[in-house]
């Protein structure tokens, strides 16, 4: 019988609202004490001010009126005691509602429930403190927080393990309080094997079906309570007042769930406790207790909270793994107000740039045709990638082109104009779109297949990258599923000229990127040179190229790209294996200043202070002589853009379903500290396991 369901759920419920309705509205005596027994704690939120002693992430302790709140916490914990008691008549079971009387037994009672449901909770506790230890036990003997690559992949089945060890206290603890509340014997509480045997005449899906239903009924009751308490100065008392009525109905229906198990009746009420496990019924309650046996079980439980919180709370505190930056409230409303996202309904975002006076941003939008192909579904070669506009706030997002296929686009600040690689009539061009047109014009240029690569700072002559077909000896597929050509030895073409078009100069052979054969270059302030990864008989690198002559100084000698030369013209970053280095335009000074192993994008500030740059699982942003490392973001940012007040970073994190608006505000340059310094923590544990 032990998968059958003895109980109709719907007349327990029933007959739960009817017992509790007859607890505490026929007798609201009951009810008025329930209430009483929890002010302490209602009285905390009228006593602490939160909005004055938290401010942001800082706890000002010293604002803590301890004369007050000292009474209250201690009132509050010996209250509990006689509610915990009242649960504990509650679980007995019975026709009658039990009364408030025998204050000292019931205290008694409240503490050894107490006691019982601490204990069925401490093997999760120990086994959290143990795993917080395994990560950071190296911090506490004040060295680096060495742990072990076993311990990181072990992380999932540490916390699997936490979780069934939970659960497994929450349904063998429940039954054990209800088994205690039945036979007054507190060991009964902890008789793993009865426990076991009770729960299977209940039956175990029957069980968790009823644990389920109490769950949701707890989760609705909940929403009313909260809304409740968003009433000003009534709002902390009305939940106080309600609470009793989910306390009531719960012990009601699970006391049935409990007497499910038996498969004869209840037996009449007897006059002791009964020490049979698995016994049910009521009892009346016992004899009141010597003194001895309220300080013996006082202690027991005040050393049981002790070995729960005070370990805990060390270990915590000497790790720092809860800590907080020090954000004052202004910071933290100021990092909500400021710090934007706008996300896309469809599609995907991607290369947010902010214009030449910073009030909007530019980007590419892959977006569904406005019309439905005739005749059948959207499909994935039916989307659009253009370029569209919006404001620095986020909103009046408009598109800019229709062209469809738009895959690198740049903004040019001396003039506004747009300028993007595009592919017609069996060639890739250059287009530019002027400022206030709605018409872009296609530049001629030397090679058939020609993709646009960087604009001059005065706008006068850009750079672009391209091939002929003679230079490619068939297709191959890259990184994205993208079709590009194979030239013989996977180079292209890097051609200078006017912004018309006129004067085309092949200057340099230069590695593409990933895909369709553009390089990302980068012209010096004065736009006097040019830098470029080099594909050269000397070996890759990064070269110089002068832009009046052609000639070309190679000034790293490595597989490096991504150059971006300084605002000040001083030093040039670029990426090398995935790490940040800088280098002097003639080739001295290299210098690395981010060793992380996954960089793919960089962005110097508009002063040249700094340099932003996107890994793997961060933004990061660095001093220009690679001090000051601060982490921004938890997740790869993607090509960056900064304001031209150096104040905001625009970029579309992840798979590019939104365009973050970061203000560098003091908040959020806290969080990154803070983070930072978690990060490296976490650096240290890596390198320590390795060593």
């Amino acid at each position: 019988m032990s998968g059958r369901w003895r109980m109709n759920v719907g007349t327990v419920l029933s007959e739960s609202i009817a017992f509790t309705r007859a607890t505490l509205f026929e007798k609201w005596i009951r009810w008025l004490i329930l209430i009483l027994l929890a002010l302490p704690w209602v009285a905390l939120s009228f006593v602490v001010d939160a909005t004055k002693i938290i401010d942001g992430t800082t706890i000002r302790w010293d604002l803590v009126p301890w004369g007050q709140v000292a009474p209250l916490i201690l009132a509050g914990i010996v209250c509990s005691f006689f509610y915990s008691g009242y649960i504990v008549r509650l679980l007995r079971g019975g026709d009658t509602p039990p009364e408030f009387d025998n204050w000292a037994v019931l205290a008694l009672d409240g503490i050894k429930m107490d006691v019982i449901l601490l204990v069925w909770l401490l093997p999760a506790v120990i086994l959290v403190l143990l795993q917080v230890l395994f990560f950071f036990g190296g911090s506490l003997a004040g060295g680096s927080p060495g742990v072990s690559l076993g311990v990181l992949f072990l992380m999932p089945v540490l916390m699997t393990i936490e979780l069934a060890v939970f659960l497994f206290a929450v349904l063998y603890g429940i039954i054990g309080i209800i088994r205690f509340a039945r036979t007054g014997s507190i060991r009964e509480g902890f008789a793993i094997s009865a426990i076991w045997a009770t729960i299977g005449r209940i039956g175990w899906g029957n069980y968790i079906v009823a644990l389920v239903v109490l769950v949701v009924i707890g989760f609705a009751f909940s929403l009313v309570t909260r809304l409740l308490s968003l009433i000003p100065f009534a709002g902390p008392i009305l939940p106080a007042c309600l609470d009793p009525l989910l306390v009531v109905f719960r012990c009601r229906f699970i006391s049935h769930v409990y007497d499910s198990s038996e498969t004869v009746p209840a037996p009449e009420p007897s006059p002791a406790p009964s020490p049979v496990p698995g016994a049910t019924g009521t009892i009346p309650p016992p004899a009141a207790a010597p003194a001895k046996d309220y300080v013996k079980w006082g202690l027991v439980l005040v050393v049981l909270m002790a070995i729960c919180i005070i370990p805990l709370f060390l270990v915590l505190s000497a790790t720092g793994i809860f800590a907080f930056p020090p954000m004052t409230m202004e910071e933290l409303q100021q990092v909500k107000k400021d710090d934007i996202s706008v996300y896309s309904k469809e599609g995907y975002f991607a290369r947010p740039v902010f214009t030449g006076d910073g009030n909007k941003i530019m980007y590419l939008a892959t977006t569904r045709p406005e019309t439905k192909p005739p005749g059948r579904e959207f499909g994935s070669s039916d989307w659009e990638n253009d370029i569209w506009f919006m404001e620095r706030d986020g909103t009046n997002q408009s598109r800019v082109t229709r062209v469809g296929d738009i895959q690198v686009f740049y903004y040019i600040p001396a003039s506004g104009a747009i300028a993007y690689s595009h592919y017609g009539n069996g060639t890739t061009s250059v287009y530019i779109l002027t400022n206030g047109s709605s018409q872009p014009s296609r530049i001629p240029g030397p090679l058939p297949f020609m993709y646009f690569s960087s604009w001059s700072p005065d706008g006068k002559r850009f750079a672009a990258t391209g091939y002929n077909l003679s230079d490619y000896n068939g297709w191959g597929i890259m990184t994205g599923g993208f079709r590009v050509p194979l030239t013989d030895a996977g180079w292209s073409r890097l051609v200078l000229m006017n912004a018309d078009g006129s004067s085309p100069q092949e200057v340099a052979r230069v590695r593409p990127e990933q895909y369709y054969y553009v390089t990302e270059s980068s012209w010096s302030p004065d736009g006097n040179r040019l830098a470029v990864p080099l594909f050269s008989s000397g070996g890759p690198g990064i070269g110089v190229i002068d832009t009046a002559t052609g000639s070309t100084l190679q000034v790293t000698r490595d597989v490096d790209n991504y150059p971006r030369w300084s605002p000040n013209g001083g030093r040039i970053a670029f990426i090398r294996g995935g790490n940040v280095y800088a280098v002097s335009p003639d080739g001295s000074g290299e210098q690395r200043l981010v060793s992380d192993g996954t960089v793919d994008s960089l962005a110097w500030s508009p002063d040249g202070s700094r340099l932003a740059f996107s890994a793997e699982s961060y933004l990061g942003i660095i001093d220009a002589d690679g001090s000051d490392l601060t982490r921004i973001s938890n997740i790869r940012p993607g090509p960056l853009s900064w304001s031209p007040d150096g104040t905001t970073i625009a970029y579309a994190p992840g798979m590019g379903v939104r365009i973050r608006i970061m203000p560098l505000t003091s908040g959020i340059i806290k969080m990154g500290e803070y983070m930072t310094k978690q990060m490296d923590r976490f650096s240290q544990a890596q390198r320590a396991s390795s060593t």
